[in-house]
């Protein structure tokens, strides 16, 4: 095993701790730490085995392996985008949601207030047909 390997098999352990970290402060979802665990494990598997991504550029059809791994690069990209722009979505739609009814609620306390406002004294009482007593 070469330095590189090492080096490379170190960062991949320190980042695979620094994500369970980050899982355990709840500041990553458990979904996004699957995948990103994931991503890691690749990266591993490169780093133990030296001629693993020859052989996967070959058996792909990619006449370098450096291409192999930009295009992998990108399409995990890709699909990280696409789920956090669904995400992000979701948010918008939560946070819509949540200023309308947070603007009901201002419009019925206002309008609670109005008519506590509009409340006759105390001191003179009312019958139910609406004819003072007093």
């Amino acid at each position: 095993m070469t330095i590189y390997s090492i080096v490379a098999l170190l960062v991949c352990l320190g980042v695979v701790a620094f994500l369970f970290a980050q899982l355990r402060s709840r500041r990553i979802r458990e979904r996004y730490g699957w995948l990103w665990l994931r991503v890691l494990v690749a990266m591993g598997l490169v780093a133990l085995v030296p001629g693993l991504l020859d052989r996967l550029a070959t058996f792909f059809g990619f006449q370098l392996a450096s291409n192999l791994v930009l295009t992998a690069a990108a399409t995990v990209t890709f699909l990280i985008t696409v789920s956090l722009s669904a995400e992000v979505s979701k948010l918008q739609m939560s946070v819509r949601t949540l200023t309308e009814e947070v603007a009901f609620l201002r419009a019925e306390w206002d309008q609670a207030e109005r008519g506590a406002a509009a409340v006759p004294d105390a001191d003179v009482a009312e019958d139910p047909d609406g004819k003072e007593l007093g």
